[in-house]
């Protein structure tokens, strides 16, 4: 889980350094991206968490 809050930062970083990357990638492809980041996260977390 932790994980995936750096990743979001460092994102929401590059996002904020370059909006002109992110105008050429569309909302819905950062979108699913962010979704797959915290997805993943999440299974490491209960992975790690229930064994």
């Amino acid at each position: 889980m932790i994980k995936a809050m750096y990743l979001l930062k460092d994102i929401i970083g590059e996002k904020q350094e370059n909006d002109v990357s992110f105008r050429q990638t569309p909302k819905k492809k950062i979108i699913a991206d962010l979704n797959e980041i915290i997805d993943l996260s999440l299974e490491d977390y209960y992975s790690t968490n229930l064994s």
